[in-house]
């Protein structure tokens, strides 16, 4: 029996590995420092919402959500 990923999982895992490593892991100390916004009426900083923006426009957000 054959358990390696498919061709189409193959193609998203690089995708995800690309954005996180161009979008994501550069960010993650600017994020973490902008902890101190997060209050009643801001539940997430500034630069995440800008990463979950990013992420949806590329096809990159809620993966488990069917088409």
């Amino acid at each position: 029996m054959d358990f390696s990923p498919s061709a189409k999982v193959e193609a998203l895992r690089a995708r995800l590995v690309e954005f996180m490593d161009r979008h994501v892991y550069p960010q993650e100390r600017a994020v973490l420092a902008q902890a101190d916004l997060v209050r009643d009426g801001v539940p997430y900083p500034p630069l995440l919402v800008e990463l979950r923006r990013t992420a949806k426009a590329e096809g990159l957000w809620n993966l488990f959500m069917p088409d």
